[in-house]
């Protein structure tokens, strides 16, 4: 039992590492990216029930114009 305790404990320890995410843009590419989202929210306020129901659509242009290891200069256009 002890020994399953300890490799769950090193498991756990070994998923807390930190990573390192790259964005591998192309100089003057232009990239879209578009998100979109849909909810209903349905909640009772002094006992009168109330449905809220939401949906969005984004879209984002972006074009890399610099990077360097530290930062990376961007152009972003928020297009809706």
């Amino acid at each position: 039992m002890l020994s399953i305790a300890a490799l769950l404990f090193s498991v756990s320890l070994m998923a807390q590492t930190g990573v390192s995410l790259k964005m591998n843009l192309e100089k003057n590419k232009v990239y879209r990216l578009s998100a979109a989202s849909q909810q209903t929210i349905v909640q009772t306020v002094n006992g009168n029930q109330q449905t809220i129901d939401s949906k969005t659509d984004n879209a984002i242009s972006i074009k890399m114009l610099d990077a360097t290891a530290d930062f990376m200069v961007t152009e972003v256009h928020f297009d809706t």
